[in-house]
């Protein structure tokens, strides 16, 4: 895994992030046909955090540095971000089945994002002391409302509102 994270970010990211899509699609039908404690949030919240978002993530671990003239993530902290996003789908699964883990993937979802915020933002940070991009702006502030949706969704009164923040700024970033 390090080796494929060395060569590039994005790989890892673009095998595991259908595999999830396909796990969340299998935990919507189980839902639907009541087998699973799935309901729509749970479902938008697994499309947008865990297949889109995963996407996202392997894309900007590969251009954005590139884009802005930065390192590029180290092999060890992508495949430290991938285990935790897969750490935290398996607490989905296991809160989906009932399990008392809800909190648990709130946690882990919110160090992930949290994570990827403060990388991206000291990209963005450096990159605009040179010069101003638009695109270098636009992803840590898409990111800083992907974090506070997943927060809004995990502990807050409406997670339906927490699921709105988190799609939209992939949609007006241009990111998706």
């Amino acid at each position: 895994l390090k080796q494929l994270c060395a060569r590039e970010a994005y790989r890892p990211f673009f095998l595991v992030f259908p595999l999830i899509g396909a796990a969340a699609l299998a935990g919507w039908v189980g839902g639907l046909r009541g087998h699973l404690a799935l309901g729509p949030t749970d479902h938008a919240a697994a499309m947008i955090w865990g297949v889109l978002g995963l996407a996202v993530l392997g894309f900007l671990g590969t251009a954005y540095p590139r884009q802005n003239d930065a390192t590029p993530p180290s092999p060890a902290l992508l495949s430290g971000a991938l285990a935790l996003a897969l750490v935290t789908t398996l607490a989905w699964a296991a809160a989906w089945m009932g399990a008392p883990t809800r909190g648990l993937v709130a946690a882990l979802g919110a160090t992930l994002w949290a994570g990827v915020w403060v990388w991206a933002a000291r990209i963005a940070w450096g990159a605009l002391r040179r010069r101003w991009d638009g695109t270098t702006t636009a992803v840590p502030l898409t990111l800083g409302a992907d974090l506070a949706g997943w927060i809004e969704g995990g502990w807050g009164s409406d997670p339906r509102l927490g699921v709105a923040l988190g799609a939209d700024p992939y949609t007006f970033s241009g990111l998706a």
